[in-house]
């Protein structure tokens, strides 16, 4: 049974691996940020992570503070910044759903629209080991003294080019940052990382000092040598092959390759403390072949490692594979009409329409409703219960048409959204990406119409084709609802396979 749960496991954090194996390669090579990124990120290094929206990025940051993290009653060890509460909100909740067999760990979310004495005797009464929030309203609860952030080991910022490209919110960023202690893990994710960004983003991060003994090892087979070296904290063995931990003999590559059956004894290490025999033990359990180690250096080579970066500078890459997009050129009268004919005819689970304003977003939800489209709208003008109120009955499926503005454009992962509806074009071809981003995702299928109504409108998508490479034709008369939709077996997968994650955080603990 041990077997078959951990398959089940590694199957789960793939997030549709076969999914993606039959899809086309737009990568050129197929990288999944989770493999990635993890595997670094349980180890304590800094992350900069750029992936394409829908490929798993908060589960990196959740897996692997989680797997870090040592709970400690009154203590704040973690703390995850993003730049809305709807956000923040989803981000507290993936912890929760994760951390639900760690009975000892607390999690709470802290942003603006709620009364501060609410957070302040919260504080007091139940402190969380993991604190999710916006900058806001962290900093105001760290500069009255009611958060202590002298004990965070883990700082995060999702969707962290929205945060550092705004002036204001980035000074909130910065002075928040000041208030943590100088040894920590900083991790940075989101879909669009521009060249100007990344060395803002870098500033933020450490390059670490470790040191490295340099081991030799003998082939028992052919009594030859091979050099090699482990690396303090990292757990790192450096034989000929570093990815996949196989050293090969001088002479014979099959004959040597067995499973080593012990890990050397501290009488091998002479003159290392325990700490380096820890580490040295692990690396060789890693190896697992006959090689063993005949000489340990006494003094270590101390040498410099940078923080992991993970960069998508083909931007061709960052649009969704099963993603089909579409443009529909119109005059701005004639949009109301047009959408409820889309309405009327497409195939939708959720959909999801986009506008650029509170009274744009109040007013086409007024008028969807009078046309008896039963749609919900989100803004920035409603009260914080009633946004997450209305975000909550989304999500789990009471309501299937959402109006918004950019509040939800970013980060907000909503499972059963299969189209997204620009009803007005966004500001930039960034924007565009994230919004369309809300189809799509986990290797689904999804739609994304945009409404094209004067000449910037026009503009922002020649910029969006020629900066993503994508070729976005009008809207056809016809459109074969399987190129957009999954059937109706496939949702109950989805689903099942959503409800599935659950159990992924009984490996943690």
């Amino acid at each position: 049974m041990a077997e078959t749960k951990d398959e089940a496991y590694e199957e789960e954090l793939l997030d549709y691996e076969e999914e993606e194996d039959k899809a086309p390669d737009t990568n050129g090579a197929k990288v999944n940020v989770q493999h990635e990124c993890i595997p670094q990120a349980i180890l304590g290094m800094d992350v900069i992570c750029q992936a394409k929206s829908g490929m798993g990025k908060t589960a990196v940051f959740v897996l692997s503070t989680l797997q870090q993290i040592d709970p400690v009653p009154g203590q704040v060890s973690a703390l995850v910044l993003c730049h809305t509460r709807e956000l923040a909100y989803q981000i507290c909740h993936e912890f929760e759903r994760f951390s639900s067999y760690l009975p000892d760990l607390k999690v709470a979310v802290f942003y603006g629209g709620v009364n501060i004495k609410v957070h302040k005797d919260l504080l007091k009464n139940e402190c969380p080991q993991i604190v999710v929030g916006t900058p806001g309203r962290i900093l105001a609860l760290a500069r009255e003294k009611n958060l202590s952030l002298k004990n965070v080991r883990h700082f995060v910022l999702d969707e962290c080019d929205k945060m550092l490209e705004s002036l204001d919110m980035r000074k909130d960023v910065q002075d928040i940052f000041k208030l943590t202690p100088h040894d920590k893990q900083v991790m940075m994710f989101s879909a669009t990382l521009s060249k100007e960004i990344r060395p803002v983003c870098k500033k933020f991060m450490q390059d670490v000092m470790v040191s490295v003994y340099a081991l030799l090892f003998i082939c028992p087979i052919c009594t030859k040598q091979q050099a090699g070296e482990v690396e303090c904290g990292v757990h790192w063995i450096g034989v000929e092959d570093s990815q996949t931990a196989e050293s090969r003999c001088h002479e014979s590559q099959s004959v040597c390759k067995r499973r080593i059956k012990k890990v050397p004894d501290t009488d091998m290490v002479k003159g290392i403390s325990t700490e380096w025999c820890v580490c040295i033990s692990i690396a060789f359990e890693a190896v697992k072949d006959t090689f063993v180690p005949a000489i340990v250096s006494q003094q270590p080579d101390v040498q410099l490692r940078q923080p992991m970066e993970i960069y998508v500078d083909d931007e061709a890459k960052l649009t969704l594979h099963g993603l089909v997009q579409h443009y529909i050129k119109l005059k701005e009268e004639e949009k109301n009409r047009k959408l409820n004919d889309l309405l009327d005819a497409l195939d939708f689970n959720q959909v999801v329409i986009f506008v650029k304003s509170v009274s744009r977003a109040a007013e086409l939800d007024r008028l969807l409703i009078e046309c008896n489209f039963p749609s919900i709208c989100i803004h920035s003008g409603m009260s914080q219960e009633e946004r997450l109120k209305r975000y909550r009955g989304f999500k789990e499926g009471h309501s299937r048409i959402l109006v918004a503005t950019d509040l939800v454009g970013r980060g907000i992962d909503i499972e059963r959204v299969n189209i997204v509806i620009n009803y007005d074009m966004p500001d930039s071809a960034d924007t565009y990406l994230h919004r369309v981003g809300r189809a799509g995702r986990f290797g689904t299928k999804g739609l994304a119409i945009t409404f094209v109504s004067c000449s910037s409108d026009v503009d922002v998508l020649n910029n969006v084709q020629s900066r993503f490479e994508i070729d976005i034709k009008q809207l056809p008369e016809q459109i074969d609802t399987s190129t957009y939709s999954n059937a109706i077996v496939e949702d109950i997968a989805l689903w099942q396979h959503l409800s599935c994650l659950d159990g992924m955080s009984t490996l943690i603990s």
